[in-house]
């Protein structure tokens, strides 16, 4: 009997162990390609699994945080995070960071309250570099929110920046397929 319970124990460890590696390596990012993907169903599931693969997944990668072409993204998303979930924002401080990616977490409360107050109309902010354009990008994938879309469809139509007005034309075409009900208001 005591034989029976040790193997019956010793296979529930195994089993846990297996299936808890399985799970792991189902939410594990491994590319910069898998970042995207996750994050664009994030404003969908709200899966904190997925939330906690993409900290991972930029924590292991320093690379590209150094990368200034990933900061806005980053920034806007987080941004987008502690709009809806202020406790998971905290609780992804808290998690194993470098100091590129704690970085990227302080910029985006530092920001959160002017996107707000630029998406509700309240602030105008024309951008002046295209990155701004990236950042609405992270936000969207994080909140869903469609004052997104249509603050690109106003730069795209805006008297400004001739660069600023191709790159949100370009951007909406970009998105155009993944997106094709919320962008076609754009074009009317």
């Amino acid at each position: 009997m005591k034989k029976l319970i040790y193997l019956l124990v010793l296979c529930m460890i195994v089993f846990t162990g297996c299936t808890f590696n399985q799970n792991k390596d189902t939410y594990k990012i491994k590319n910069d390609e898998q970042l995207v993907q996750i994050m664009e169903q994030y404003s969908n599931e709200k899966s904190v699994q997925d939330l906690n693969a993409i900290t991972d997944y930029l924590v292991e990668s320093e690379m590209l945080l150094q990368s200034s072409n990933a900061k806005a993204p980053l920034q806007g998303f987080y941004i987008g995070i502690l709009k809806d979930s202020p406790d998971e924002f905290k609780l992804q401080t808290k998690r194993k960071i470098t100091p590129s990616f704690e970085s990227i977490l302080k910029s985006s409360k530092a920001f959160s309250g002017d996107m707000e107050l630029i998406l509700s109309g309240e602030q105008t902010y024309y951008p002046e570099y295209p990155a701004f354009l990236d950042m609405l990008w992270g936000y969207y994938y994080s909140t869903g929110d469609d004052r997104v879309i249509k603050m690109m469809c106003k730069i795209k139509d805006k008297d400004i920046d001739k660069t600023i007005r191709a790159s949100a034309k370009w951007s909406l075409e970009a998105h155009k397929q993944k997106f094709p009900d919320k962008i076609k208001g754009c074009y009317n």
